[in-house]
């Protein structure tokens, strides 16, 4: 019998077609896995070198001060030093835009606040960076309840006096904010929106010059950082009206709420968090996330964060994340109604 010989256009034997299928479909799990266990080898190893914090705004400032106090327990925790690095300028944008450049490698993150994470993004148009898609939420640090303080002098001491003050002259009561859209602004309008009443909302060129106002008399009320208004507090330069938490603070147990006073559900502040660049692996994430828990759950730098009228917190990235989407929602609502546009 002659023997058929197969010829270069004929198919491969069954067994041959079936190993060079096999051998290719394991080549393509190695490929897609590789990245995965890069991944994890990379965080099983992490840190080894120092993590660096850039917090976007000038040192001695709260955001600062505390993101130092719990860089020292986080710099324990990771068996590395942990840096804090200035970075100053543009609200926090300078900063906050050199992170977005940096490798996703967790070894350097961004202080971010209400400011550069969400105010920012929603009112600048040449921001350079969205931190919805260049940032990952790594946890929350801590919360930085605001006041509504009126000037040493003003009529109302409260709530209800000063909403029915304000409802039978409108207009008369002036109001002070760092700028159309910023922060302060966007509380001061919720504040307003939610008593029902009309304010004359007066700019100023950030909150020094704001407080100035205020405790010389020419301005009525003001939305400011419990830190900044606490002396003037204590001196009597500036009233309490109320605090815009959801809580009451241990350093002004004698001043309700906004909800308290009348206003279920108000609430209202900025906070102080950790993020890194897009693309970190979630391995490294975690492990930083929880070196932040574990610092702010020290007794001593919980004791240190409300010394400095702020609230501890220790969050996870999930919780983070929920708190940022949730401000997005707020802000953004106001911002629409105040017809402020993106520039």
């Amino acid at each position: 019998m002659k023997q058929r010989i197969r010829g270069r256009g004929s198919l491969p034997a069954r067994g041959f077609s079936r190993r060079r299928m096999l051998q290719t479909s394991a080549a393509l799990a190695a490929i897609s896995v590789a990245p995965m266990l890069a991944g994890v080898s990379h965080a099983q190893t992490f840190p080894g070198g120092p993590v660096t914090i850039v917090v976007p705004f000038p040192p001695g400032g709260q955001a600062d001060t505390l993101t130092r106090v719990i860089a020292i327990e986080m710099a324990a925790n990771l068996g590395q030093p942990v840096i804090v690095d200035n970075r100053g300028g543009a609200g926090g944008a300078i900063g906050t835009a050199s992170v977005v450049k940096a490798r996703p490698d967790g070894y350097t993150l961004a202080y971010s606040s209400s400011g550069t994470v969400v105010v920012l993004p929603l009112t600048n148009a040449k921001l350079g960076y969205d931190p919805e898609k260049d940032l990952t939420p790594i946890g929350q640090m801590f919360e930085i309840p605001l006041l509504l303080v009126g000037r040493k002098g003003l009529g109302p001491s409260n709530v209800q006096e000063l909403v029915a003050a304000a409802k039978a002259a409108p207009g008369k009561f002036s109001i002070g904010n760092t700028g159309v859209g910023g922060l302060a602004h966007l509380v001061a309008e919720y504040v307003r929106t939610t008593m029902g009443v009309d304010f004359l909302h007066v700019p100023y060129r950030g909150d020094g010059p704001l407080q100035i106002a205020l405790v010389g008399g020419e301005l009525d009320l003001g939305v400011v950082a419990i830190q900044t208004a606490a002396p003037f507090v204590a001196s009597g330069e500036m009233k309490p009206i109320a605090l815009l938490g959801a809580e009451r603070l241990p350093s002004m147990q004698g001043v309700p709420t906004l909800a308290e006073a009348g206003y279920p559900g108000f609430a209202a502040g900025t906070f102080g968090g950790l993020h890194a660049p897009a693309g970190t692996p979630q391995p490294v994430i975690t492990r930083l996330s929880d070196a932040m828990s574990a610092a702010v759950a020290k007794p001593a730098v919980t004791e240190r964060i409300l010394k400095n009228s702020c609230v501890p917190v220790g969050s996870s990235p999930a919780a983070y994340g929920k708190r940022l989407d949730a401000e997005r929602k707020q802000w953004g609502g106001i911002i629409s109604r105040l017809g402020i546009k993106l520039e």
